[in-house]
């Protein structure tokens, strides 16, 4: 911590050393009389003094040292010129004040003249700025300007007088009085070397006293040269000031050096030298300096032009024409820059027209891209809100729009609105047969016969597929909902002309009107005319259901049967019931119908009708109906291995129509005969009447498959479908089955009796068998057998079995 002070207090203590020799040497000089005394303490003091400034620049060189090798070799020097000084100071002071006299020349002038050269070398080692070649050579150029011009001013006020007044003087003599001169100009050359290479940097302080000392110094060396040419020196006299103030400075400078990077100019004395206020101006002086010294020589010319010596005015003449010369040289490189700037001003000036066109052309291209982005911004608003095919408003919109009615509903209670959900029936059998682009455009037909059933205010929506809504808002009555779906079943009377064809086209329509308190979201409304529209399809299609409370709580009840029937398969929860069928003259047992049940973990034994219906809708009659038909084949198989009186039975199995349409029903029958290894004979398939009239070519299809595979086919419910004998004539059916309304009808008129027989002698007269369904009395058996009906089946002969009393009773056979 002590080496710290020490290191920081050095500087401020040679800084007040060199102040108070500056004081103690003007004291001596204005204020102790003329006479020995005077001259003596003048030379102690002026020696002191420099040996300060001196310990000062050798400071700045150790601590230079550091930073840049160069720097400090140019303090190092500049401190070496400045002994050079203090020697002369010295061996004069020796001379003067001990030997009382004053010698000229003396080995003083020796050291004294040595001064200059080191002093110039000293200041090359100073670290210049980096400029280009062109303000290098522009820079020499105006430096040599401003050094012959100070030549010519030495020349005529110093160099010429006393080279006239020491003509009759010895050579030395002669030398050593044309020499100080010529060390000012030497002085005075590295001055301009500082002034027109002054760099930048923590240097800069430092630079601006050096330049102040050798000012004052060349101030002081001319008047000094002036008064010794006019005999008018005094020793220790008032002009002697200038060599004491060019000492303080030149060791400020080296403090000011020394103290570069231990200071802040913010909080220190020290640091408002790191950037005095001269330093700014110093490139204005350089700038203006050349202009200054020629106008100086060309007076010094005019104002000469009398002069009787023609030597010395030719001399000045050569002077100002070197000038001139390198004023036309300076100018010429200037020109060379300025045309070579010129060339890249217009080269940049053609690059920035060349650019600015191209901005334009990005200009008007970025507005075309705006205004393109604009629209295409525009259409994707409109294609998030509406639908692509028909341009109807979305899903999206619509609920938007529903929230927003059911909003104003709620605040004023006069606003009434409702929602229909139109649904298109049948329409997959338009894709599936015509295609996908027919159905796209009977859709856009469609949505246009639409909105002219209702008023423009409506919000007429695509929900996806066939699947329509339309918002009605402020209408008058409770029945305009109702009207609207009316107007709606009659538009779509007329038929669709699309491909030189005619389509019709009906819709099953769900409502929901009085729209109240109860919903709180458009999801809500929506799901529940989604509801209505069901049960319209449920009901026959192409109509109107109007949405109430307990449909509600009915569909709310299928879908949780349906998803309970979901997971029943893997559950094992669906069960056989097998009724036997039987030959009714003998009364012999040759099969059984297989009919399904599910043994619901709550609700107990289900029938069919309390869940197929669901099943069919929901698309799981597929995988259910395929369990049926391979459990009741499985089934049958092991019977037939276990009873080997009973080899002929076979297994009646009913297809439902979506099982019927399914593309891979074929392979799925070959494969479950493989896999159970029942022969194809024992297996017989029920297919209802309305089923094969609605796919006749796939019924065709498969039919004569199935007919040459072994696989025996029937006529469910005969007589409730369309009865045609043509299509008994036209499919290879084997057996039909008399449903069980007619045979209900045997007992109560003669007009039944007689359908049943015709159905009865229709089938012998096809070669077909002919089976008797639900046969409850033995009345009805009696007719049956009467009429020459070979089998039957019913409650009377026999309720549908399970599995274990089904094999008690062919144990018992």
């Amino acid at each position: 911590m002590k080496n710290k002070i020490e290191k920081v207090s050095k500087p401020d203590l040679i800084l007040f050393l060199l102040v108070t020799g500056t004081i103690a040497n003007l004291l001596t000089i204005f204020f102790v009389p003329e006479g020995d005394l005077k001259i003596i303490l003048s030379d102690i003091l002026f020696i002191l003094l420099n040996s300060f400034s001196v310990l000062a620049l050798f400071f700045a060189a150790f601590h230079t040292k550091k930073i840049s090798m160069k720097l400090s070799r140019a303090w190092f020097t500049i401190a070496m010129a400045q002994i050079a000084f203090v020697i002369g100071d010295i061996v004069w002071f020796v001379f003067e004040a001990i030997y009382q006299i004053e010698p000229f020349p003396s080995i003083a002038d020796f050291f004294y003249l040595i001064y200059y050269p080191i002093l110039l070398f000293g200041i090359f080692f100073f670290p210049r700025e980096k400029t280009s070649r062109f303000d290098t050579t522009k820079k020499w150029l105006e430096s040599l300007i401003v050094l012959l011009s100070a030549i010519l001013f030495f020349w005529v006020f110093l160099i010429e007088p006393l080279t006239s007044d020491v003509q009759k003087e010895s050579f030395l003599v002669q030398f050593l009085t044309l020499a100080y001169p010529v060390g000012d100009i030497v002085l005075f050359s590295a001055l301009l070397i500082l002034i027109y290479n002054y760099p930048k940097g923590k240097t800069q302080a430092a630079i601006i006293f050096i330049i102040g000392s050798i000012l004052i110094q060349i101030v002081t060396d001319i008047v000094f040269s002036y008064q010794s040419l006019t005999d008018s020196y005094i020793s220790a006299g008032g002009w002697d000031c200038g060599w004491v103030f060019g000492y303080l400075l030149l060791g400020i400078a080296g403090v000011v050096q020394t103290k570069a990077d231990q200071v802040s100019r913010k909080n220190s004395l020290w640091g408002v030298f790191q950037e005095f206020p001269i330093a700014q101006h110093i490139e204005k002086i350089s700038a203006n300096l050349p202009y200054f010294f020629v106008f100086f020589s060309y007076t010094l010319l005019v104002f000469f032009i009398t002069e009787k010596n023609p030597a010395n005015y030719l001399f000045m003449i050569l002077i100002n024409g070197a000038i001139i010369f390198l004023v036309l040289a300076r100018q010429h490189i200037v020109i060379v820059e300025n045309w070579k700037l010129n060339k890249e001003l217009r080269s940049a000036f053609d690059e920035l027209k060349n650019n600015s066109l191209r901005l334009q052309q990005t200009n008007v291209e970025l507005r075309h891209e705006i205004v393109e982005r604009k629209r295409i911004e525009n259409q994707l608003a409109f294609d998030a809100l509406h639908d692509s095919l028909t341009k109807l408003p979305n899903r999206t919109l619509l609920l938007d729009r529903l929230n927003h009615a059911l909003e104003i509903s709620k605040r004023n209670r006069n606003c009434n609105f409702s929602v229909l959900f139109v649904d298109l029936d049948q329409f997959k059998n338009v894709n599936d047969t015509l295609g996908h682009n027919v159905g796209d455009e009977l859709l856009i037909n469609f949505s246009d016969r639409i909105g002219t059933c209702i008023r423009k205010s409506d919000t007429f929506a695509r929900l996806g597929g066939d699947e329509f809504a339309i918002l009605l808002e402020n209408h008058l009555g409770h029945n305009q909902a109702v009207e609207i779906a009316d107007r709606i079943q009659n538009a779509l009377q007329d038929p669709y002309k699309m491909d030189g064809q005619n389509f019709f086209i009906t819709a099953s329509i769900g409502i929901v009107d009085d729209i109240n308190d109860d919903y709180d979201s458009a999801e809500a409304i929506l799901r529940d005319a989604d509801i209505a529209m069901y049960r319209a399809k449920e009901l026959g299609r192409a109509r109107y259901e109007v949405f109430s409370t307990p449909l509600r709580a009915e569909m709310l009840s299928r879908i949780k049967l349906e998803s309970q029937m979901r997971t029943a398969l893997k559950n094992s929860e669906f069960i056989l019931h097998y009724q036997p069928i039987y030959e009714l003259v003998h009364k012999r047992l040759i099969g059984f119908e297989a009919l399904l049940r599910w043994n619901h973990p709550q609700l107990g034994l289900l029938m069919p009708a309390d869940f197929l219906s669901i099943a069919e809708n929901s698309g799981l009659i597929i995988d259910i109906g395929d369990w049926v038909l391979f459990e009741a084949c499985r089934q049958m198989k092991e019977w037939r291995d276990r009873y080997p009186n009973f080899l002929d039975l076979s297994i009646n199995v009913n297809l439902s129509g979506k099982q019927f349409m399914h593309h891979d029903l074929m392979d799925k029958i070959v494969h479950m005969l493989q896999e159970t290894e029942l022969p194809p004979k024992a297996l017989h398939l029920e297919i209802t009447e309305t089923v094969m009239i609605e796919n006749q070519d796939i019924a065709a299809t498969l039919f004569n498959k199935l007919h040459k595979l072994g696989v025996e086919l029937q006529i469910d419910d005969f007589g409730s479908g369309y009865s045609s004998i043509g299509y008994l004539q036209r499919f290879p059916v084997d057996t039909i089955k008399i449903d069980g309304s007619f045979i209900r009808e045997l007992e109560k008129n003669y007009k039944g009796a007689q359908i049943v027989n015709t159905m009865v002698k229709m089938a012998c007269d096809l070669g077909m068998d002919i089976i008797a369904e639900g046969i409850e009395t033995h009345s009805q058996l009696d007719r049956l057998i009467d009429m020459a009906c070979d089998y039957g089946q019913g409650f009377y002969l026999s309720y549908p079995l399970p599995v274990q009393k089904v094999e008690k009773m062919l144990e018992g056979l």
